[in-house]
């Protein structure tokens, strides 16, 4: 439930235009491999294999905690779809000035019905406790990937698995700004992580 909020209340800023965006100078796959290895060990007993491929360093300018949203919102759909042992991997490249991220699984798939309307803000045919950050993850990553003037393209099949890519822009320039603390920030890394994957981690991650 505290995930469904969070992400409700990031959803309306993002639609507001209101959400905290401080672009900075970062090395990208330095922070898509620290959420990768935090998530794998997170999920290792459901033998749900986990990879990253991505050069060891890539400098890009993004908003860090934007961006790790971006990919943790990724990662729960893509744990959500998997059946223990399944497959996972997250792809980081740059094409030309652009960045794209990627996450590609072999869980269940999205069916066709579904494509037309998956980023949408909701889903009403959603019951509020599915694993899908209550219909709002998706849309969370494009308006993510919006405000870096970027696009998302997702591609499905049913019981075959999904890939979702997103391409960031590399026109954003570092915004120049000291960025106050805000509670996303103030949180450990495993508080943010355990509250976003709430819906697909095994019990035992929060005793």
């Amino acid at each position: 439930m505290k995930r469904c909020i969070d992400n409700s209340g990031t959803l309306a800023m993002l639609k507001s235009g209101t959400v905290p965006f401080f672009p900075e100078n970062l090395d990208v796959a330095k922070l898509c491999s620290d959420v990768v290895e935090s998530v794998a060990f997170w999920v290792h007993s459901r033998g749900i294999t986990l990879r990253l491929n991505a050069d060891k360093e890539i400098n890009f300018v993004a908003d860090r905690a934007l961006l790790e949203l971006l990919l943790i919102n990724l990662l729960s759909n893509s744990l959500a779809a998997c059946s223990d042992g399944g497959s996972i991997t997250v792809t980081l490249f740059r094409s030309g000035h652009n960045l794209v991220l990627g996450v590609t699984d072999n869980g269940c798939g999205i069916s066709p019905v579904r494509m037309s309307t998956v980023m949408d803000c909701y889903n009403n045919s959603r019951s509020l406790d599915a694993p899908d950050n209550c219909g709002m993850g998706l849309a969370i990553v494009r308006g993510i990937a919006e405000l870096h003037k970027g696009t998302v393209i997702i591609e499905s099949r049913e019981s075959i698995g999904t890939s979702v890519r997103v391409m960031l822009s590399g026109e954003i320039q570092p915004s120049g700004f000291f960025k106050e603390e805000d509670q996303w920030e103030c949180e450990t890394p495993e508080i943010r992580l355990l509250t976003a994957l709430s819906y697909v981690l095994p019990d035992e991650c929060f005793i």
